[in-house]
């Protein structure tokens, strides 16, 4: 769905210093650099950034990479990071499907997150959803072994969805969690967006991942 947020204004050269090329053919020299420094994590769709930069803060001796198409968004990622002073956390302004097809597998990757990803309600839409089977595949093809991927939605006609769609790619992914997803995380901080479902009754649920080690394979 294209934003509906206006672009703004942000200080001097902040976007260039928080949002990382991507690359054309091959991954940029400048965002390789920041995945290899450090472990890491990865959001998709991650909007304005509020759960990434708290992430972010919580835990400063992690990279952080965020990734979204919509540039109005990245912008008010970008400004909130540097409110917060950030110098671990870095964005692509790109689309997932391309960040994806040329970030390259890494045991450095510690967790995957696609939080509250729109759900298109109306069948003629499911399409545009973000978890289907090329998705799934190009998310197996950068986790390592011990990755974690974790989808979140508090949409019920979504949350079958991803279970089936998680289901049919049992070839390359193992649930962590019977079922594949849990209703309760303590380890996830409530947003405001989460917060502002769980009070109006939603059930938020948490699908956990980890990739399947198919034989022979190095990582």
């Amino acid at each position: 769905m294209r934003s509906r947020l206006r672009c703004i204004k942000l200080p001097g050269d902040q976007w260039d210093h928080y949002v990382l090329p991507l690359g054309e053919d091959k991954i940029s020299e400048k965002l390789r650099s920041f995945l290899e420094e450090k472990n890491f994590v990865i959001e998709c769709c991650c909007g304005k950034g509020e759960f990434l930069v708290e992430e972010a803060a919580k835990y400063p001796d992690k990279h952080f990479l965020g990734i979204d198409y919509a540039y109005p968004v990245v912008q008010r990622a970008v400004k909130r990071a540097g409110e917060h002073g950030l110098e671990n956390i870095r964005f692509l302004h790109a689309t997932m499907e391309k960040s994806l097809a040329l970030i390259p597998r890494s045991d450095r990757l510690e967790r995957i997150y696609i939080n509250f990803s729109d759900p298109w309600p109306k069948k003629r839409h499911w399409k545009r959803r973000v978890i289907q089977q090329e998705t799934l595949r190009l998310i197996h093809s950068v986790m390592g072994q011990e990755t974690v991927l974790y989808i979140v939605t508090d949409h019920p006609g979504y949350k079958e969805w991803i279970r089936e769609q998680l289901d049919l790619a049992a070839s390359l992914f193992q649930p962590l969690e019977e079922d594949w997803a849990v209703d309760a995380l303590d380890e996830f901080h409530e947003s405001d967006y989460m917060k502002k479902g769980l009070a109006r009754g939603y059930t938020i649920s948490f699908f956990l991942a980890h990739r399947v080690q198919h034989p022979g394979q190095v990582n």
